[in-house]
């Protein structure tokens, strides 16, 4: 039976839109406004707004809403186009997309405003190994290609009901009364310093409760402290469960999402709560509360940054008041085993999954670094396994706070308009930092891996996000070629025989109808759909490209998959 040992990403943030908590009255203010058509004076406060939230997601549709409805659709689409870039739900895209198709259609998108089959997709999967009980993260998947476990978000509470929730320190009381309305006298509530603690099912002793409570204040402390972020005043309500079935439970309670019945932990901006099983450690206590206060500082942080540091923090070791990323983790097998470059060396793997450079990792979108783009779990473990060790090489390096400061700063834009139109560029707030060429610190990077983790001395990265025709025709003969060589059980050489000619068919079919510039547009119809939708010339050509394009990539993961057939 074919496996991956698969990082699994149990400490998930469900609800990813973090973002600088704009005050209501000041909502209120703008909302006020809309409703009266009095579209200029909106457009000015929430300019106002945007010098001291800079990014917020919230204003930043209000003020799409509002340029669609002055008629200023050329200001729309770019604005349309730059919000595509913030790590949105489903939900807030399909209202994106209402605004464009119909500038009259609804401002507000409240989470009972989406369809109710919504879902939200993770990566996760059950802690079944030993090694895991130190961090509850590592799990078996037999297969790359499976559905990936989904959070249902169709019942989720609304973003304002959940909002109420949120108070400062001087209000512990009165924030202490609303969670226990929520849960229920039954589970014991305790408050330390800027927590709430909740012990579902009263499972851990008070002691465990102070040591727990200790421990997050020590962690605030110090990402406040040694990633200079402006401490605040807001009250953080942890939820203690002590297994999966309970958090799912909980889950459902406090959120009103059902999730599935793994173990999981995750964070939620709008009332400032975790959820975590602790009966493994604090490493997923570590890894959420990261989010929650970097979130709240920087609303654009990179993918590989945000997720990248939580996870070096989950396996950790403290040196006085300096927390430190372990270099010895569970996450090492996952980038020990994409290096082998032969079927050969590791013969229990799809050699086709490259590990990607540094420039495709600092500029993956959340959707590319999460696989859902392309709904493959083990190049969603091998992106965190990346970010995780790019993130202890900068910690070695002592770079970590240059690099984190790099990108702090390039938020700090004084024109509004430029922070939510502007393409953002990864690349450069790291060279900054670092003081090189990427292309520099990729080298670095690649001998440090081999000599401290002994990998494989052929590693080498892929540049290719978005393969080009070719490269993918290519990629399918490459798996057939292997499945040739290995033959899983269960395939047939009937079945490699198909394979082989739908392959040479989609070849031929390409051949008669390639156009370089219009498979441009194709390979990032997803990343710029207006591009796509905007070209009239060769218009049936660009379609018949893009369902070929479709059709190769398709291809390639159905070949794929038959390496974990049972």
């Amino acid at each position: 039976m074919r496996f991956y040992l698969l990082v699994v990403l149990m400490c998930i943030s469900i609800f990813t839109s973090g973002q600088q908590l704009v005050p209501k009255n000041s909502y209120d203010q703008v909302s006020s406004l809309i409703a009266q058509k009095q579209y200029d004076k909106a457009e000015t406060q929430i300019n106002n707004l945007l010098k001291t939230y800079p990014g917020n997601k919230s204003l930043s549709l209000y003020l799409l809403y509002i340029y669609c409805h002055k008629g200023q659709y050329d200001k729309a689409k770019i604005q349309y186009n730059a919000l595509q870039k913030i790590r949105l739900d489903n939900g807030e895209t399909n209202w994106l997309k209402t605004q464009i198709t119909d500038p009259y259609g609804p401002y507000l998108f409240p989470s009972s405003s989406q369809p109710a089959n919504h879902t939200r997709n993770l990566a996760t999967a059950a802690s079944t190994l030993p090694t895991a009980s130190h961090v509850g993260k590592l799990g078996i998947v037999y297969n790359c290609f499976d559905t990936l476990s989904s959070v249902d978000l169709s019942q989720m509470k609304s973003i304002q009901e959940l909002e109420k929730r949120r108070y400062t320190t001087d209000q512990m009381d009165k924030a202490i009364a609303t969670v226990k309305a929520i849960v229920g006298p039954q589970n014991k509530i305790s408050s330390q310093g800027r927590f709430i603690l909740v012990n579902t099912q009263n499972k851990l002793s008070d002691s465990n409760i102070r040591s727990v409570a200790n421990e997050l204040d020590k962690t605030w402390q110090f990402y406040t402290r040694y990633f200079d972020i402006a401490p605040s005043n807001d009250i953080i309500t942890v939820y203690l469960v002590p297994n999966a079935a309970e958090l799912k439970r909980m889950a459902g309670i406090v959120h009103g999402i059902r999730a599935p019945n793994v173990d999981l932990g995750y964070s939620c901006m709008y009332d400032n709560s975790i959820l975590s099983i602790c009966n493994t450690g604090t490493g997923t206590l570590h890894h959420e509360l990261f989010h929650i206060v970097a979130r709240k500082r920087m609303t654009d942080i990179p993918t590989w940054l945000d997720e990248g540091i939580a996870c070096l923090y989950a396996v950790y070791q403290w040196k006085n008041d300096t927390l430190y990323g372990a270099y010895n983790n569970w996450r090492t097998q996952v980038i020990q085993d994409a290096t082998y470059n032969s079927t050969l060396d590791m013969p229990n793997r799809d050699n086709t999954i490259a590990v990607p450079s540094l420039k495709t990792l600092l500029n993956y979108s959340w959707d590319q670094f999460n696989g859902i783009i392309d709904d493959n779990l083990c190049k969603v473990a091998i992106n965190y396994s990346l970010a995780n060790h790019l993130l202890l090489y900068l910690q070695q390096k002592n770079l970590l706070q240059k690099v984190f400061n790099a990108y702090k700063d390039s938020t700090n834009i004084p024109d509004t308009t430029a922070i939510l139109i502007a393409d953002k560029d990864n690349i450069t707030p790291f060279e900054k930092a670092t003081g090189e060429p990427i292309t520099i610190t990729t080298e670095k990077f690649r001998n440090w891996l081999i000599e401290r983790y002994h990998l494989n001395e052929g590693l080498s990265f892929d540049e290719n996000v978005n393969p080009d025709f070719n490269d993918a025709l290519q990629t399918c003969q490459a798996v057939i070629d292997m499945i040739m060589l290995e033959r899983p059980g269960g395939i047939t050489s009937k079945q490699l025989r198909s394979w082989r000619e739908q392959k040479e068919a989609l070849s031929d079919e390409y051949i008669t109808i390639s156009d370089a510039d219009l498979e441009k547009i194709v390979r990032t119809k997803d990343k710029n759909p207006e591009l796509f939708n905007s070209v009239t010339a060769n218009r049936e050509k660009l379609e018949a490209l893009d369902v070929l394009y479709s059709k190769t990539r398709q291809l390639e993961r159905t070949l794929r998959s038959s390496f974990f057939l049972k």
